[in-house]
């Protein structure tokens, strides 16, 4: 009996899913695709500010204003 649910349980499980390798590799192409992803929305913020200092400049107010109401150095 418990040789057949020994024999089920890898049934579901194909040998590969278990290979380091091929974990290993879709990791990276993971992390590659990532940093592809970070590095065009940093371009496109970027490029964004660029174009509206003024809403670049309240971010930076509201964000510094927002610290130290949390801070509360007083």
């Amino acid at each position: 009996m418990v040789r057949i649910a020994n024999e089920q349980s890898i049934a579901k499980y194909p040998s590969n899913m278990g290979d380091h390798r091929t974990v290993t590799n879709s990791c990276e192409t993971q992390l590659e695709d990532f940093e592809v992803l970070v590095g065009d929305l940093r371009d496109s913020l970027g490029e964004y500010l660029k174009k509206r200092p003024l809403v670049s400049s309240g971010l930076v107010f509201l964000a510094g204003f927002y610290v130290g109401w949390k801070i509360k150095p007083w």
